[in-house]
């Protein structure tokens, strides 16, 4: 599949659900008021022993279908006017959020290299204090994009094209210049190379934060569960992790016992879902693991 992958709106779908319970409630009162109607005038043409006591009741049974059908429209009609002021109100705050983020990441930049400057003129800063502001100002500006990407989830495109994995990890492996990173070999892959760097992005930063991990040795191998798949393993040398790992990437709010909202690895397995892969986890009674698999180039 080439081009342009788009994601279904889960809050159309929840317009579509609405109209569909406004149209089937509306009609089942019109129904109800027309054959209540349709009998009262049947019966209102005859004469028997208590007629007028039935067509009594005939008549409040038609009242009482109008009174139903009136209080479906105006409760439907609310319903939808509630439905077009929120989206209008989600949009506009939407629409702040990213404009509020995207100034703070060129803030960030721009502290980040008054930072580099700083530490050339005043030699008295130790590499381990220039190693905890940068990383400091790395794990904020990462936390931005995942934040504004959480924003857009909904409304998120793939564009997919064909790349070498070893470009991305060199992109992201100047973020974390003492990092030692190694890779078995090289691949073709076909995903979007934005979301497929902050994925990267999101591994790293937790393997150091989380794992204090010095090392990442990446395997790239064929994947055992799709033959058009390339498999991406990520191994560490960080500490044993004692958490749940099929929790891990389900949800943003999920902490375990580690500090962390549990965004990072929440958008990273949207992300990869976006581009027709896989992100899983395990450990083994040691480091985490994280596998990737992602679509092979030149596979249709």
């Amino acid at each position: 599949m080439n081009g342009v992958i788009s994601v279904s709106n889960l809050k159309n779908k929840k317009a579509v659900l609405a109209l569909l319970w406004f149209v089937f409630t509306t009609a089942l009162g019109t129904w109800w008021v027309y054959f209540s109607y349709l009998q009262y005038s049947s019966l209102s043409q005859t004469q028997w022993e208590n007629s007028s006591q039935t067509l009594s009741y005939q008549k409040m049974l038609v009242q009482e279908g109008l009174v139903f059908l009136i209080l479906v429209i105006i409760g439907g009609g609310a319903l939808i006017y509630y439905f077009l002021k929120e989206t209008k109100l989600l949009k506009e705050r939407e629409s702040f959020f990213a404009a509020f983020t995207h100034d703070l990441k060129t803030t960030i930049a721009t502290h980040r290299l008054s930072l580099e400057k700083i530490i050339q003129v005043n030699r008295s800063i130790t590499p381990s204090e220039y190693k905890k502001m940068f990383s400091e100002s790395q794990a904020l500006g990462l936390k931005l994009e995942n934040a504004l990407l959480l924003s857009q989830e909904d409304r998120a495109f793939g564009v997919f094209s064909v790349f070498k994995f070893s470009e991305v990890i060199s992109s992201v492996k100047r973020m974390w210049p003492e990092l030692e990173v190694s890779l078995t070999k090289d691949v073709s892959v076909r995903a979007d190379k934005v979301f497929l760097t902050s994925v990267m992005m999101n591994l790293f930063q937790n393997a150091i934060q989380h794992a204090q991990a010095t090392e990442i040795q990446i395997e790239v191998s064929d994947s055992k569960n799709s033959k058009n798949k390339t498999s991406i393993e990520i191994k560490t040398n960080g500490v044993k992790f004692e958490g749940d790992v099929t929790k891990l990437g389900g949800s943003h709010y999920y902490r375990g016992q580690y500090r962390g909202s549990g965004l990072g690895l929440y958008i990273s397995k949207i992300l990869i879902q976006k581009m027709n892969g896989n992100l899983f986890f395990h450990h083994q009674q040691g480091p985490l693991t994280a596998v990737l698999e992602l679509e092979k180039a030149g596979v249709n």
